[in-house]
């Protein structure tokens, strides 16, 4: 009875699964019935993707894992199906089915093998990509090269997942602008087709011949941006590519992609021309209709250059309303660009300005996250042209509301999110170790020791993934400028800000002080000469530095010079000053310039802001209270560093003496051969710490080519910038007596800070949860150094807040007659108290 029973259940659920696949098949032919008959259908198209999806689900219900290959068969069109459903709700607007849609695509095929979870996210990235949303893509494909370790291909699998990832990693990275990873990426993908397809049979090779022309095009493109030397290699590519593009019925791309060479070789006419005869082709056709928007962005482009600025607004006109239409939100940006430089050419300023704040708007809302200060930073680097011209616009017009909000979008999109954010979510204890291992194997070996430079690269490309793993999460959401909510809380303090932006021989300052205002000063032959030996002098390696060209007075460096006279004069008339400096400006110790006839910090106490959005999030954060924890002095016997380390031992000692009295002291110091790494950790565990001050004392290490690996000399250890900004600080207040802790670099190897957050050891500060931070742009004399921590900590326990605390300190060294202002003129305080 009971054998009865099974056959019957059986055959009850083999009837179900053989109905289930009529249905199936029916809702597919429904679906492929409106694509043919009704393509632009979007409602109907839709209902029924739906309708075939949720019967895909059933019958995965029904068919059980020993189903073996149909199952997987199942599962396969599940993962297409729903891709397919994600990308027509975007492009309805439906984003939260869309997302829905997407995540069901990544979790049926959890179910599978690697390749179809590969795949998986590989459609949502290809998605994400086109949207702009570039820290989820790479979070998604960089997850997708972790399963390629552990996967098993089947053998049907006609184009292999691998190179899928690698030309989908190639495509993102050229979008970011990290042209050195694409171009990486690209080949290695190139090499493992040309192996398959010499194994590959007929069918296979064709499909792996489109996946070779989207190769070959992504780096086309890529050295058509490049232009200079690269135009060569791109119009060879494109020859070469030309014929595919006849044969695919798209020729006309050709001919935009030929017009694009052209212009960059500033044969403006005989692009024009590629151009216009492309225009028919690309309404023709259906895949390249959508992108006429780019079309006439580039047009629009020509006819400026031309000097045909009211045709070149009419084309830029229609661009924007294309891109908009086909929500093309990677590339629209460029439109609006287009459109104001063309209404500046055609003589309308207000159109360009609105058109400039659109493309500002459209930048932000595809880098709405921070990737890293690599990828943020090179994703910049096309686009800094767009943002210089629209702050000189606003600047000429006196727009200081404008201005503000643009050159703080110039800025990286890290710091002020994360201070808003508040301290760091910690990462898994796996993560930790292997970052602590890391460490230990760079601490031992020599800078350029191959192993050292493998581990370093190691340890950046684990920050950087968790920077674009938290990103993705939206753990860090972006903290977009809000100037009269800055205004607002400036006032509740008697404070003002001001924002400066380097603009070629020009500084443009936007003051914020009761209401925003903008002016513009132009450098003098000699300031710009001072301003450039200071920052040369600070980039050298320590030992070939000018030690008394630390002090700015000594190159005649001025706030009068820097700074326009009008806005100066109303910023030292707030009761404290914030500057949010820009370039090189971040190599200044801005309260040491000289003014009038003194320094400035003598005429107001000022303090450092990464940017304007990080003041308010700053600004919340608790003020310390007179509870002091030391560490530092390490013993480094026999080392170069250990006489050095030695020296800050009575500074220690001194700190300690004075909290001991107060009776703020949290803890003995930790010296010597207890000022290890796992004594700060320890530290930062202490629920003593909460809201108290944390003194750091001993040798400042600035790695320029990696900011992680910048820190302070522990014994036998480097505490860097990686390990701060993985652990929450309690500690409200951080005072930093080492060399060059402040020292920002204006470039990173091949990278350029273009963007201006604060990196390395104050970045990390602030981002672990410290609301004020002391540290030395400059190198700092030993006995000068103590004496000046010993004066700020003293002013600090009698109840000064920190910006006060600190203009009083330097107002006392400079009229102590024992140092000489070189000596400790590099400290700066980061605060808004």
């Amino acid at each position: 009875m009971d054998e009865v029973a099974r056959l019957k259940t059986e055959m009850l659920a083999m009837s179900r699964q053989a109905d289930m696949i009529v249905q199936v098949g029916a809702a597919q032919r429904q679906v492929q019935m409106i694509l043919a008959s009704a393509p632009d259908d979007t409602a109907g198209k839709i209902a029924a993707q739906r309708v075939f999806c949720s019967l895909i689900d059933q019958l995965i219900d029904l068919e059980t894992p020993a189903a073996g290959p149909q199952l997987r068969r199942t599962i396969e069109m599940a993962v297409n199906e729903y891709g397919m459903l994600g990308d027509w709700l975007a492009l309805a607007g439906d984003l939260t089915a869309a997302e829905a849609a997407f995540d069901r695509c990544i979790g049926v095929a959890e179910a599978s093998d690697a390749d179809l979870k590969i795949r998986a996210r590989i459609n949502v990235a290809s998605h994400l990509l086109a949207r702009g949303s570039f820290a989820q893509a790479l979070a998604l494909l960089l997850a997708a090269r972790d399963l390629e370790a552990t996967a098993g291909w089947p053998a049907a699998v006609q184009v292999d997942p691998v190179i899928a990832v690698e030309a989908k990693l190639s495509e993102a990275y050229r979008w970011l602008g990290d042209a050195a990873r694409a171009r990486a990426e690209r080949e290695k993908a190139l090499a493992r087709l040309a192996d398959r397809q010499a194994k590959a049979d007929p069918i296979q090779r064709l499909l792996l011949e489109g996946k070779d022309f989207e190769l070959r095009l992504e780096g086309m493109i890529v050295a058509t941006e490049a232009g200079g030397a690269a135009l060569a290699e791109a119009e060879a590519g494109l020859d070469a590519l030309t014929p595919t593009f006849q044969a695919l019925g798209i020729a006309p791309a050709a001919a935009f992609y030929r017009a694009k060479i052209e212009l960059a070789r500033g044969r403006a006419s005989a692009a024009l021309a590629l151009l216009d005869a492309a225009a028919p082709g690309f309404q023709e056709s259906e895949i390249l209709r959508n992108k006429t928007g780019m079309l006439k962005t580039l047009r629009a482009q020509v006819l400026t250059s031309l000097g045909r600025g009211a045709e070149a607004v009419i084309d830029a006109k229609e661009a924007v309303a294309r891109e908009v239409l086909a929500d093309n939100r990677e590339t629209v940006w460029k439109a609006h660009w287009r459109l104001a430089q063309a209404a500046i050419a055609a003589g309308d300023p207000r159109t360009a300005l609105a058109a400039y704040d659109a493309a500002i708007e459209a930048v932000d809302g595809v880098r709405r996250v921070s990737l890293g200060y690599r990828l943020d930073n090179l994703f910049l680097r096309e686009r800094k042209p767009m943002f210089d011209e629209a702050i000189d616009l606003a600047v000429r017009h006196g727009d200081a509301r404008r201005c503000a909000w643009y050159v703080d979008a110039v800025k990286s999109r890290f710091l002020a999110p994360a201070l808003a954010a508040g301290p760091p979510w910690p990462p898994a204890a796996a993560w930790v170790d292997r970052l602590d291992r890391l460490g230990e194997v760079i601490d031992r070996n020599a800078a350029d020791d191959p192993v050292a430079v493998r581990a370093q690269a190691d340890r950046a490309a684990m920050i950087e993934r968790r920077r674009i793993d938290l990103s993705a999460a939206e753990a860090l959401a972006p903290t977009p400028l809000d100037v009269e909510a800055t205004l607002a809380d400036l006032r509740t303090r008697g404070q003002a800000a001001l924002s400066l932006y380097r603009l070629g021989d020009r500084i443009v300052a936007t003051l914020l002080f009761d209401t925003a205002e903008v002016e513009a000063i132009t450098l003098d032959a000699a300031t710009q000469e001072a301003i450039r030996r200071y920052a040369g002098n600070l980039s050298q390696p320590s030992a070939d530095q000018s030690t008394v060209d630390f002090d700015p007075a000594r190159l005649r460096l001025s706030a009068e010079a820097l700074v326009p006279p009008r806005l100066l004069a109303r910023a030292v008339a707030a009761d404290t000053l914030l500057i949010a400096p820009h370039a090189e400006l971040n190599l200044i110790p801005w309260a040491m310039l000289k003014f009038r006839d003194g320094r400035l910090c003598q005429a107001v106490p000022v303090g450092v802001a990464p940017n304007l959005a990080a003041i308010a999030p700053l600004a919340a954060r608790p003020i310390a209270a007179a509870k002091l924890a030391l560490i530092g002095a390490p013993d480094e016997t026999g080392t170069p560093e250990d006489e050095q380390l030695r020296h800050t031992l009575p500074e220690i000692e001194a700190l300690a003496a004075l909290y001991a009295a107060h009776g703020g002291l949290l803890a003995p110091s930790s010296v010597g051969a207890e000022a290890t790494l796992a004594r700060f950790r320890d530290l930062l565990d202490d629920p003593a710490a909460k809201d108290g001050v944390l003194h750091v004392s001993g040798h400042g290490v600035f790695a320029r080519d990696d900011p992680a690996g910048s820190g302070l000399k522990l014994h036998r250890r480097r505490l860097t910038a990686a390990e701060i900004a993985t652990r929450p600080l309690a500690f409200a207040e951080v005072t930093l007596s080492a060399c060059s802790t402040a020292l920002r670099p204006t470039a990173v190897g091949d990278v350029a800070l273009l963007g201006d957050d604060v990196v390395g050891l104050p970045a990390s500060f602030l981002e672990a949860g410290a609301g004020a931070l002391l540290v030395s742009i400059t190198e700092a004399e030993d006995a000068a150094s103590a004496a000046f921590q010993c004066d700020y900590h003293q002013r600090r326990i009698a109840g000064a807040p920190p910006l006060a605390a600190l203009a009083a300190t330097q107002d006392a060294m400079l009229a102590d007659a024992r140092f000489r202002p070189h000596e400790w003129a590099g400290f700066c305080l980061y605060s808004t108290r």
